[in-house]
Order: C-alpha cells, then sequence, then structure tokens
C-alpha cells in the first residue's frame, strides 16, 4: 500500500525577485476516530471493540496524568510522549513565576523500530487531485 501526495508550489526568495518550487506533501484522506481503530485492532487481536475503545479511553487518561505529573511516557512500538514548555523571557529569572509558563506542544519521539519502518514506505502522487489548479 502505497501513502498519497501531491505537489504544492512555496514561494522561495533569497535576493531579488520571488520564484516558486514545487515541494512534495503527503496527503491525509480522512480522519479514523478512536472507534474505527478499536474495530481494526478487534479484527487482528481477538478482542472485543468496546473493551479496545475502554482501553485506549483510559490510554489517554492515564497519559494525561502521567505528563501533568511530569513524567514522560513510553509505548513501546510506538514512542516516547513529553511536554514542551514556553514562557516569554525575563532579564531576572524569578519573574518566570508558574503562571507565566504554558504548555507549547504535546511530543511524540517516535519508536526507532516503528520509523525504520515508516521510512520504508512508498508514495504515489494523489489521483485524485485536479492538478490544474496547482499551477501558478
Amino acid at each position: 500500500m502505497a501513502h498519497p501526495y501531491r505537489m504544492l508550489p512555496k514561494k522561495t526568495s533569497l535576493v531579488g525577485e520571488a520564484t516558486y518550487k514545487y515541494f512534495a506533501t503527503a496527503v491525509q484522506y480522512d480522519l479514523r476516530q478512536t472507534s474505527e481503530i478499536a474495530t481494526l485492532i478487534e479484527k487482528t487481536s481477538g478482542v472485543s471493540s468496546p473493551d479496545v475503545y475502554g482501553v485506549l479511553r483510559a490510554l489517554s487518561l492515564i497519559i494525561e496524568r502521567q505528563i501533568t505529573a511530569g513524567y514522560s511516557v513510553k509505548l513501546d512500538g510506538l514512542g516516547t510522549f513529553s511536554l514542551s514548555a514556553k514562557s516569554d523571557g525575563y532579564t531576572d529569572k524569578l519573574k518566570c513565576t508558574p503562571k507565566r509558563v504554558k504548555p507549547k506542544k504535546l511530543c511524540l519521539k517516535v519508536d526507532r523500530e516503528l520509523w525504520k519502518r515508516l521510512n520504508e514506505i512508498e508514495f504515489v502522487r494523489d489521483n485524485r487531485t485536479n492538478w490544474e489548479s496547482d499551477e501558478l
């Protein structure tokens, strides 16, 4: 199975006139919901879809609680979740109080073996796109 991509123009300008180059962008046809993933897991594991759904929802809650408590969470075969934080810059470190620190992103460092398999994905140009509409 190949993953679809399409070409999108992006402006590039170093000095002088702006020029456009085309870059490949992965196409996402749809979003798979938790219930759909639970059904797919049921077909490969023998565990009922409602049970899988319950475990996935519990997993989300457990990850949230562990991240909130300051831990990273590693799921074998998937990766490690961690939180990054942000704040404004201050000349005095004491002015950076807890109320001024905000979450920035929930990060996922993908498992090395999963990443190796993903790097073997073959891509195919998306045939469902009207390519003329991407022309400049």
